[in-house]
């Protein structure tokens, strides 16, 4: 598991867009369920992400090769990814193994990794995690965090140091 979605969507009157998921930790968790239209609505975003990232980046891949698909995931992602604040949301690609500072996990994305990662260790698929947070003010946050399992041939550019193109490796120094 190397990269998440995770997309923070605003529920109460207060639009918390915008808003990196680090620079909100003044929320804490409440015992309510998600709400269904919010949760369908982070579903939704992290499955068009999901696709859209994955159809660039395997389709320049494929045509110019891993280089070019770095340079991809590194610049044009980044830009797809903020496209989601014009809806109301702020999603943020995190990992564990980290080419981006940016893209460090705060606390509860952390504590979302490590759950993914005892999941594949065990065998089983991991799933989603959502969880309403609620500010000093009472405004409601839906946090919603999402893997994306990584393809055999995500690979090229996220596989071992040792196995990638060398122009891969050189441009990642």
């Amino acid at each position: 598991m190397r990269r998440l979605i995770v997309v923070w969507l605003a529920l109460g009157a207060v639009a918390l867009a915008g808003c990196a998921a680090s620079r909100l930790p003044a929320l804490r968790p409440v015992d309510v369920p998600a709400p269904e239209p919010a949760l369908a609505r982070a579903r939704a975003a992290a499955d068009s992400l999901t696709k859209g990232l994955a159809g660039l980046l395997f389709s320049t891949l494929e045509k110019e090769g891993a280089v070019a698909a770095v340079r991809v995931c590194s610049d044009v992602a980044q830009s797809v990814t903020a496209a989601y604040a014009e809806e109301g949301l702020t999603v943020r690609r995190v990992g564990t193994r980290l080419r981006n500072p940016a893209n460090r996990p705060d606390a509860r994305e952390a504590a979302a990794l490590a759950r993914f990662a005892a999941a594949m260790a065990a065998g089983n698929p991991p799933g989603e995690v959502s969880e309403v947070l609620e500010g000093s003010d009472g405004s409601r946050v839906l946090a919603y965090v999402r893997p994306i399992v990584l393809q055999t041939k995500c690979g090229a550019c996220h596989g071992p140091r040792e196995g990638l193109d060398a122009g891969v490796r050189a441009l990642l120094r």
